[in-house]
């Protein structure tokens, strides 16, 4: 029998995103078994003396993901981020962190759309925050996913994929 899973190789670039305005973020990837994945997202604030303050949306799949956007593409080359969903109405809460301070978050990227070609899948995450009355746009690193086929000997080595 032959089940799809998922590899996480290293960030291509590096764990990190580039600087921007003291603030990184950085992606990587959260598989659980039996279940969808997940992105794991990290902020980092750089600065010695600014808040940084994001928006979280109690909707994650609607307002472009509560500020934040994802590029996805195919194996074949084929641009398949997620599209934006409005919904009319906006619903959440800021987070703030200070100087030298970490957020962590994580995204039910799988949830939201699957990854059904076997192959190299290239992803990046960006997320506009507020340094004081200025909006910021921070970029992850790169993230570099395969999907591959495998031949699994029993139920137990690979999860059987939840139907569409």
């Amino acid at each position: 029998m032959i089940f799809a899973a998922l590899i996480a190789l290293r960030a291509i670039a590096s764990e990190w995103g580039a600087v921007s305005n003291n603030v990184q973020m950085s992606i990587s990837l959260k598989v659980v078994v039996g279940q969808s994945f997940s992105l794991r997202v990290r902020y980092q604030n750089l600065s010695t003396n600014q808040i940084v303050r994001m928006y979280i949306s109690n909707y994650p799949y609607l307002e472009s993901f509560g500020g934040m956007g994802f590029v996805v593409i195919s194996p074949t080359g084929k641009d398949i981020s997620p599209q934006e969903k409005t919904s009319g109405s906006y619903s959440g809460g800021f987070a703030r962190f200070g100087s030298n301070e970490v957020k962590e978050a994580e995204f039910p990227l799988g949830d939201v759309y699957k990854l059904n070609e076997i192959g190299d899948y290239h992803i990046s995450a960006k997320k506009t925050l507020l340094i004081g009355t200025n909006s910021v746009e921070v970029v992850s690193n790169p993230l570099l996913v395969s999907v591959v086929a495998t031949n699994a000997s029993s139920t137990n080595d690979i999860p059987t994929p939840k139907p569409n």
